[in-house]
């Protein structure tokens, strides 16, 4: 009598490695797949995520300097409730680039900060809150020969971060 859907054990032991070398072959692919394919930043997406690592990094009272590189882009700095729609109204830190063929800005990419309510932060060090909305103008430091730093500080109190333009001529 044959005996249909039994496997030997001498069978699956052979049946194994190949399963292995197919999962492997195609994690292998997908890893390829992915380095291929994957949409690589600008130079104005790789500062916003720069300055919203920096602004998570600090602990209340401290400051940092942020260099910055590239030309006519914004970093802006909104509070929780804006209007920025890749934000969902919590504060964020996003960067607008200038597109030659429209002449005008346009935002390529936010960072959102998990901010609570604001009035809890002096006593939770990972809530990040904005104080003012503020627009930084990153200029072509090529041609005029200085260097940007964002100022980026966080208060004591309320664990508010606030974000300034320094500017060194070389």
């Amino acid at each position: 009598m044959k005996k249909r859907g039994i496997i030997s054990l001498e069978t699956l032991v052979k049946f194994i490695p190949a399963v292995l070398i197919a999962i492997t072959a195609l994690y292998v692919l997908f890893m390829l797949w992915g380095a291929f394919f994957a949409e690589e930043m600008s130079v104005p997406q790789t500062d916003v995520v720069r300055v919203a690592e920096n602004i998570r990094s600090l602990n209340p009272g401290e400051s940092v300097d942020v260099f910055t590189k590239g030309q006519e882009y914004f970093i802006i700095l909104h509070e929780a409730g804006n209007d920025e729609l890749l934000c969902s109204k919590k504060a964020c830190v996003c960067v607008q680039e200038f597109d030659s063929g429209k002449k005008d800005y346009f935002t390529t990419k936010c960072e959102v900060f998990n901010s609570d309510d604001c009035s809890k932060a002096a006593n939770n060090p990972k809530v990040i809150c904005v104080q003012d909305s503020s627009s930084i103008n990153i200029e072509n430091i090529d041609t005029s020969k200085q260097i940007d730093y964002l100022t980026v500080s966080r208060s004591e109190q309320g664990g508010f971060v606030n974000m300034g333009l320094k500017r060194i001529s070389l």
